[in-house]
């Protein structure tokens, strides 16, 4: 099995801390940070939290555009799949980081 990469490593974070109903303050620009109020960090534990650990993380796209990364992720829960979309600048800093269930 390989090592994560370092972004990878990075979502799986993100993931169990918003499960949780937390974030890493310091992985995010002042735009994403105003998005996560107490409201919001509520609202995805007690969506996020239920599906249990990822079994898997997988970047399927990284484009540039606009001096930002997109990464297009794959998130597998026992039972569900879930997309991720994340959007940041070029010292690392997320801007956008938004989860949603993916229908196959």
């Amino acid at each position: 099995m390989l090592s994560p990469t370092p972004e990878e490593a990075r979502v799986r974070q993100l993931f169990q801390a918003f499960q949780d109903g937390r974030v890493d303050r310091g992985l995010f620009s002042f735009v994403g940070n105003f998005y996560f109020t107490a409201a919001v960090l509520a609202d995805l534990r007690s969506s996020l939290s239920p599906l249990g650990p990822a079994r898997l993380i997988q970047l399927e796209r990284e484009t540039q555009r606009g001096g930002m990364t997109t990464r297009r992720w794959k998130i597998l829960c026992p039972g569900v799949r879930l997309e991720a979309i994340e959007r940041s600048h070029p010292d690392g800093k997320i801007d956008e980081f938004m989860i949603a269930k993916k229908e196959d």
